[in-house]
């Protein structure tokens, strides 16, 4: 059996102003590497700021309010370079927004794909997965569809919101599939 690696990813979900998209995407790297850049991206979120929202920076909402925006262009140039000068990759998945409420009406719970945050998470954990090889192997593959296992080498700590229980769903349905 092959050493276990730890990676960590970082996941947000979006939606585009007219509801044409629903994305979840983010960064997923080794922890080592992210044990080296939290540190240095801390140093660079003011103070105020308890959690780093893309979208409030830009526009100057919530915690980054009373943030000029020289200065909040600063805060992103900045964590964009310093993303850039670590070992990360990028991964997103989004699904056509229009398409997926016809078909899953339900704000939190349809039998097709939960609801909009939980179905394009599904298809971000798995690039997030598969960018780091972290994917099960023929034998493994084997034992998950035929002997029932379950493929457990991927540990998710989710944030607590509104889809949590629905994120969490998803990866539990992810391991059985």
């Amino acid at each position: 059996m092959a050493d276990l690696e730890l990676f960590q990813s970082y996941l947000d979900e979006s939606e585009n102003a007219s509801g044409a998209v629903y994305v979840v995407g983010g960064f997923v790297g080794r922890a080592p590497v992210w044990g080296k850049l939290e540190p240095e991206w801390l140093k660079c979120i003011p103070p105020q700021v308890t959690a780093f929202h893309a979208t409030d920076c830009f526009t100057g909402n919530n915690e980054f309010e009373d943030i000029d925006i020289p200065d909040r262009i600063a805060i992103l140039d900045t964590l964009t370079a310093m993303i850039a000068a670590h070992e990360l990759q990028l991964v997103g998945y989004g699904i056509d927004a229009k398409i997926y409420v016809s078909l899953a009406p339900n704000k939190k719970q349809n039998e097709f794909l939960a609801n909009k945050y939980a179905a394009p998470f599904g298809g971000a954990v798995e690039l997030a997965c598969k960018a780091m090889g972290n994917v099960p192997g023929p034998d493994e593959v084997w034992k998950v569809q035929e002997e029932g296992e379950t493929w457990g080498q991927c540990d998710f700590l989710i944030e607590s919101n509104e889809y949590s229980p629905s994120a969490q769903r998803t990866i539990a349905s992810m391991r059985n599939a």
